[in-house]
């Protein structure tokens, strides 16, 4: 595509959208603001009856396997796969059919949007049908790449997997080979819905018809993508841009006048807040007009027609309404600006005392789960210590976090297949950096006496050897050595941390888990311990309502580790303890303007969270 002819083209769409805007923002008030008050409340309140009449008070990673056997877990999943039914026809077919629709000139209401999207659900009852199910709610969540539909954008796989994944050069290669192949696949599957609702094609047709058209048009197409995701990229840039520009001329303009200063910044931010979540609100609409665009440019088979309405398109928005609207939305958010104002210290400066807890005894600071670690952590200033715990064969208890020494040790056996006497003789690698001394594994026994009276210890009960018996020991030995205050046993296996509290309710217990649904605020246990990508406001509330603590794991980058420092939360699980007590004691002394930019840079980074490199394929 010649430039000049991608600029006639990508203003032309642009306008078309823009003329056409009504259309899609009314529909998606609708239809998003059904799921938000009916649809997932009632969705919600289904899985706690299915989960609360199956004996649970939640569901959460350490014990799903029995529920989903169970009548309850059954009903379960086909209430999630109609949900997700019905959302793929509200987020992508109807918007298929809109965008059809008026470009033909027609009107269309967002009742018979969604009953011509209705009509194709049929369609992905099938083999095939399911594989594109699956590939828009699976994988695409897993990599980034695809049509990510709005309404399960927190759908994502697990930020410890992703970690996992990057530190291993296997696993990242054979991720990257992954990410490729899928963008391949996300790249000529980008039209199968328009073939599936606007012509008579059944899934795996539309697939085909996709694939066809993609390859014989694949420079066009693909250029044209780019230019729409450049688009979609480049405008939250712009207005993080404009955002600093205006707190900028605010400093130069009202220099001393603190008061005033905060004002007019926090307006800018109400007002970036507002325009990016239109942005993210209108991206799916935006991405599928164009793709629209695209199949009518290329499309070479007759369309069929959904006997929608002949009617002129609604090309112009109510200039009273509008007026109204945006009034009222001043007067709003200058009310709320004032409020942000009053009460600034308390809005912004506010950050709830958060532990330190190093991961791995040390986490980067030595070779992980040693006593080097341990005392390293102490020395940056940790406030607790995370270790591993699994048994030797001869019923010793070693500090080890993987289920063989071969990646630390070069030694590709179980602890429970060596003895004490053998396992104290390998040197642990240090991962972090290569030319610190490696370091020995020691026993738990060795860990209590270190700790006592220096730091706190959080003990994983690990793996399969993670038994009562493995319990029932370890409780014996921090009661021996009078470490009740300065331990918490924790695991991933809810029926042990059970069975800690039913037995040992004088003995401190965590639960750790990466996903959950219903109130996880109930399940018997002092701490919940999640993952960061389960980190909710709601959620940490409860959680402190029944008076229990909430941390999370395992929090390593530096945005990670800023975003999460006023989220409540009572301490942090990293594997970098120096770079988390710097970023606490930066966060501590930022000026108003720093705090209130680092609140845009959140929410312009919610766009490329929510988009990823879905943008492109």
């Amino acid at each position: 595509m010649k430039y000049k002819e991608a600029y006639f083209w990508l203003r032309r769409e642009i306008g078309f959208y823009i003329d056409n805007l009504w259309v899609y923002v009314r529909y998606q008030l609708l239809t998003k603001g059904f799921l938000v008050l009916v649809a997932f409340p009632l969705v919600n309140y289904i899985i706690e009856i299915l989960i609360k009449a199956s004996g649970q008070v939640a569901l959460s990673s350490g014990h799903y396997k029995a529920f989903f056997l169970s009548w309850q877990g059954l009903l379960f999943m086909l209430v999630g796969a109609i949900f997700l039914l019905f959302v793929v026809m509200i987020d992508i077919n109807s918007f298929v059919v809109i965008s059809a629709a008026v470009r033909k000139g027609q009107k269309i209401t967002a009742i018979e949007a969604i009953r011509a999207g209705k009509k194709t659900m049929k369609k992905l009852i099938s083999p095939a049908g399911m594989f594109l199910m699956a590939y828009l709610m699976l994988i695409v969540p897993l990599v980034g790449v695809g049509l990510k539909t709005y309404s399960i954008k927190e759908f994502k796989i697990p930020n410890f997997i992703t970690a996992a994944i990057r530190d291993n050069p296997v696993f990242f290669g054979i991720y990257i080979i992954l990410i490729i192949f899928l963008i391949g696949v996300g790249f000529f599957l980008i039209l199968s819905f328009h073939f599936l609702q606007l012509s008579d094609n059944n899934a795996l047709n539309s697939m085909k018809k996709s694939m066809q058209m993609v390859w014989r048009y694949k420079g066009a197409v693909l250029e044209r993508l780019l230019l729409t995701s450049g688009l979609i990229l480049i405008f939250p840039l712009i207005v993080g841009w404009l955002a600093c520009v205006g707190f900028s001329l605010t400093d130069q303009w009202l220099v001393g006048n603190t008061i005033s200063n905060r004002f007019v910044m926090i307006m800018v931010l109400i007002i970036v807040i507002e325009v990016i979540n239109v942005w993210l609100f209108l991206s799916m609409p935006l991405q599928i007009h164009f793709l629209t665009g695209v199949f009518y440019a290329h499309s070479d088979e007759k369309i069929v027609d959904k006997k929608i309405k002949k009617a002129g398109v609604e090309r112009r928005f109510n200039k009273g309404y509008v007026k109204g609207f945006l009034g009222g939305l001043l007067v709003l958010n200058c009310l709320a600006g004032l409020f942000a104002t009053v009460f600034f210290e308390d809005i912004f400066r506010y950050r709830p005392p958060i532990d330190v807890i190093a991961h791995r005894a040390g986490g980067n600071l030595a070779a992980e789960n040693t006593l080097l670690g341990l005392k390293a952590a102490m020395r940056a200033g940790a406030r607790w210590s995370e270790i591993d715990i699994r048994r030797s064969r001869d019923g010793v208890y070693v500090v080890q976090h993987d289920k063989t020494f071969a990646r630390l040790a070069g030694m590709p056996k179980r602890p429970s297949q060596m003895t004490w006497r053998e396992i104290k003789k390998l040197q642990i690698r240090d991962n972090f950096n290569p030319k610190r001394p490696a370091g020995r594994v020691s026993d738990l026994n060795a860990f209590l006496e270190a700790a006592k009276g220096n730091i706190g210890l959080l003990l994983e009960l690990k793996g399969v050897d993670a038994d009562q018996k493995m319990a029932d020991d370890v409780v014996a030995m921090v009661r021996k050595k009078k470490m009740k205050k300065e331990v918490v046993l924790i695991s991933m296996n809810y029926d042990l941390i059970q069975y800690i509290e039913s037995k040992y309710p004088d003995i401190t217990t965590g639960y750790l888990y990466f996903f959950a649904f219903g109130d996880t605020s109930k399940i018997r246990t002092d701490y919940l311990i999640m993952e960061q990508s389960a980190v909710k406001s709601d959620v940490i509330d409860r959680i402190h309502n029944e008076g229990k603590k909430a941390l999370v794991w395992t929090v390593n980058s530096p945005t990670a580790i800023s975003g999460l420092l006023d989220a409540d939360v009572d301490g942090l699980i990293t594997d970098n303890v120096k770079g988390m007590k710097k970023a606490i004691r930066r966060w501590d002394k930022q000026t108003d303007r720093q705090l209130i930019a680092g609140e845009v840079e959140k929410t312009i980074e919610k766009v490329y969270n929510f988009i990823g490199l879905s943008l492109l394929f």
